[in-house]
């Protein structure tokens, strides 16, 4: 974890929990000498060169979602190949293994510090019988509305659509109260997004991907996930999202399970299947 996240970790913890800088500071050095096994600085995440990535790893996937780990998964099925699964962001602050310190994870600013209903048979050490609901804001959404007024955007007329009448519903709430009342009154859960990368010829302006995945104009590197789909399917993504990285993965060991049976020496591997089609 870097110094400018440990700082970040450290200043939600003093703007949530009711204990000063100093004991805080006394803290966090308490930790570091007395229980250096929650520390455990040696195996947190650390930045690492890229080419140290380049010379170990065959295969980098990037997300642990339905489409990622099943990549990983089953390229990892070829003992000769290391395969990294990478998840975002970074590691937390080990002060957040304290379980005093634990709501600065869910009462920072990028909460919305929901509470549940009063309820007589749950929640019932909690102040008014209410358990925190805890919801992150759509920061997403606060950075895709400044995206849309740049001037590279501007040219396309981009514009923001939330009102089927104009002046209606949210129009007239400000700031967070905003994002909070198109949350309430606009989220659907039906349907996951998709086409974000969509797969087309090169011929088509909004196509990302080729037939097998494989960004146009960037040498390998693919996009495997529900981004590909050119139109959503009629049902829950989550299966399709499955069935696209089984895909994928057979295409990526026809293509490089082949080159891989050329050395002359490989491990003692009982899942070689390089006969895909």
């Amino acid at each position: 974890m870097g110094p400018m996240e440990v700082q970040a970790s450290l200043l939600r913890i003093m703007l949530t929990r009711p204990i000063n800088v100093l004991t805080l500071l006394l803290l966090d050095a308490l930790i570091w000498l007395q229980r250096s096994d929650i520390v455990d600085f040696h195996n947190r995440i650390q930045d690492i060169p890229p080419q140290f990535i380049y010379d170990v790893y065959d295969f980098v996937v990037v997300g642990g979602g339905s489409s990622g780990a099943v990549m990983a998964a089953r390229l990892s099925e070829v003992c000769d190949w290391n395969v990294l699964l990478l998840e975002a962001g970074p590691d937390e602050s080990y002060l957040s293994d304290i379980p005093y310190l634990f709501p600065a994870l869910q009462r920072s600013q990028m909460d919305w510090k929901y509470r549940t209903v009063p309820n007589s048979h749950y929640c019932q050490g909690m102040e008014n019988h209410q358990c925190a609901w805890p919801r992150g804001k759509i920061e997403g959404l606060k950075y895709c509305l400044k995206l849309a007024q740049t001037p590279a955007l501007q040219q396309l007329n981009i514009t923001f659509i939330y009102d089927a009448i104009p002046e209606a519903t949210c129009a007239q709430e400000k700031g967070d109260s905003f994002y909070e009342c198109l949350i309430r009154h606009f989220s659907q859960t039906i349907y996951h997004p998709v086409g974000t990368t969509a797969m087309g010829p090169k011929t088509d302006p909004m196509a990302v991907v080729d037939a097998r995945l494989r960004v146009h104009g960037i040498e390998g590197l693919r996009v495997v996930d529900a981004g590909i789909m050119p139109t959503i399917v009629t049902g829950n993504t989550n299966g399709p999202s499955i069935m696209i990285a089984e895909k994928t993965a057979d295409m990526v060991k026809a293509e490089f399970l082949p080159i891989l049976l050329e050395r002359t020496i490989t491990k003692e591997c009982n899942t070689y299947n390089y006969l895909y089609n």
